[in-house]
C-alpha cells in the first residue's frame, strides 16, 4: 500500500538502518546520486548498508568510509533478487531504498522471496517510465509494464526524481493523487565548486562549449554535434562531450561525415568532469529525455551558461521555465544552434552569481532530509500495520 510521503515517523519509529540497493556503481548520474544519499545518511548517524548486485564502477572511491558496501556478486539486479533476499532475512535493515527500475522490481521480489514483511520498501524512479518503455521492443514493453504495474504498488513509498516524473507515476500506475512522492535529487554544491577549480589535466586555449553525459541515444548528442556545425559557421569555438557509451562509433562516424574532428573532443569518463566544465563558454543538454538532469545543476552551480533541451521533466524545473537558461525543442539542431549562438554573444560573466544562488536550493542537506523524512514514515507505518496484525 502506497502512504504519504510527508508523513512524519510515529511513535518514535526511524530508520536506524538504512539498504540502498543498485545493480552497480557504473558511472551514471543515478549512481552518484545514491552515494551521495548513502553517505548523507550515514552522516546523519544512520547505520547505512550500500547494497551492490555487483560491486564495480568507478563511484566506489566516492563512498564514505561509514558506509558498509556489500557485495552480492551477480550481474545484475534480477539475478540478485534472492541473494539480497537472503540479505533482508540476515540482516533485518529497517527500510530498503532501491533506484532504476530493474533494482526495483528485484527489491519487491527479493522481500516476497524474504518473507521478510516487516521491511518496508522504498523505490524511487530516476526517469521517465513512460520513455523508457516506448524504446522497447513490443514484448519487453509489454512485460516489464505489466510486472511494473503489478509490483510498484506493493512498494510502501514511491519517489520521483521530479514533479513531471511523480506525476507520471501516478497516472501510470493508477494510483491516488500525490500518492508519489516528488524529491529532487540532492547535490554536494560545495563538492562540485571546490572540484570546479581544480586544474584540468589538458589545457584547452580556445573557447569551446560543454556537453556531459552516457553516449546513449537518450542524450541525443547527434544533435549538438549537428547543432555544433551551424554554431562553427559563426563562432571559431570547439566542442567538448565527457561520457563513454555505446553511441561513440555513430557520433564519431557523424563528426567526420561534418568534417568536425578538429573542432570536436570525445574524452570519456572523467572522475572530475567539473574541472573542464568551470571554465566552458556555455554548458549545453541536448537529451531526448530526463528524470532529472543533475548536470544542468552543477552547470549552475559553477555559474556556467546553460541551454537545454525542453526536454521531460527536469531541466524545465531547474531552470525556472528558462530564467536560469535558454530551453529549446527537443529533437531540434536548428533551435539549439540558434540558442547557442544568443548566449555565446551575450558576457559570459553575467548572472554567475544568480546561477549559482539557484544551484544551492538543490543542496544535499535538503533532499537527504526529505528522503529521511519518507524512510522513517514508512518504517513507522510498517510498525503500526504489524502491530495491527498481531
Amino acid at each position: 500500500m502506497i502512504m504519504d510521503g510527508s508523513m512524519q515517523a510515529a511513535n518514535g519509529e526511524c530508520a536506524n538502518h538504512i539498504c540502498v540497493f543498485l545493480p552497480s556503481l557504473a558511472g551514471g548520474g543515478a549512481e552518484r546520486v545514491m552515494v551521495t544519499l548513502a553517505n548523507g545518511f550515514a552522516a546523519n548517524g544512520r547505520r547505512t548498508d550500500l547494497v551492490l548486485a555487483n560491486k564495480t564502477g568507478p563511484y566506489l572511491d566516492a563512498v564514505s568510509c561509514d558506509v558498509s558496501v556489500i557485495d552480492l556478486q551477480k550481474h545484475g539486479p534480477l539475478a540478485a533478487a534472492p541473494a539480497l533476499a537472503k540479505y533482508l532475512q540476515r540482516c533485518r535493515p529497517a527500510v530498503a531504498l532501491s533506484a532504476l527500475y530493474s533494482a526495483n522490481i528485484a527489491a519487491l521480489l527479493a522481500r516476497s522471496m524474504a518473507r521478510a514483511h516487516d521491511t518496508p520498501i522504498v523505490i524511487s524512479e530516476r526517469n521517465s517510465l513512460v520513455e523508457m518503455l516506448r524504446s522497447k521492443p513490443a514484448w519487453k514493453k509489454a512485460f516489464l509494464s505489466k510486472t511494473i504495474k503489478r509490483l510498484y504498488p506493493a512498494a510502501d513509498r514511491i519517489i520521483g526524481i521530479s514533479n513531471g516524473v511523480a506525476e507520471e507515476l501516478n497516472m501510470f500506475l493508477s494510483l491516488p493523487r500525490n500518492s508519489v512522492s516528488a524529491i529532487h535529487n540532492p547535490l554536494d554544491i560545495d563538492r562540485v565548486v571546490e572540484c570546479g577549480r581544480a586544474a584540468p589535466k589538458k589545457n584547452r586555449a580556445a573557447p569551446y562549449i560543454v556537453a556531459v553525459g552516457r553516449l546513449t541515444r537518450q542524450k541525443r548528442f547527434d544533435v549538438l554535434i549537428e547543432a555544433f556545425a551551424k554554431v562553427r559557421q559563426k563562432h571559431d569555438i570547439r566542442l567538448i562531450i565527457l561520457g563513454e557509451g555505446e553511441e561513440r562509433a555513430s557520433l564519431e562516424t557523424l563528426i567526420g561525415n561534418l568534417d568536425l574532428q578538429p573542432h570536436v573532443e570525445l574524452p570519456g569518463f572523467l572522475s572530475n568532469p567539473f574541472a573542464v566544465m568551470q571554465n566552458a563558454r556555455l554548458f549545453a543538454l541536448s537529451s531526448d529525455r530526463e528524470g532529472f538532469g543533475n548536470v544542468v545543476v552543477e552547470a549552475l552551480a559553477l555559474g556556467v551558461p546553460i541551454v537545454s533541451t525542453d526536454c521531460h521533466f527536469g531541466p524545465r524545473e531547474i531552470l525556472c521555465d528558462g530564467e536560469f537558461g535558454r530551453l529549446t525543442p527537443v529533437g531540434s539542431p536548428e533551435a539549439l544552434a540558434a540558442a547557442m549562438l544568443e548566449t555565446l554573444n551575450e558576457d559570459r560573466a553575467a548572472g554567475v552569481e544568480t546561477r549559482y544562488c539557484r544551484a544551492q536550493e538543490f543542496a544535499a542537506p535538503v533532499a537527504i532530509k526529505k528522503y529521511l523524512d519518507v524512510l522513517d514514515g514508512a518504517v513507522a507505518a510498517r510498525a503500526v500495520s504489524m502491530r495491527m496484525a498481531s
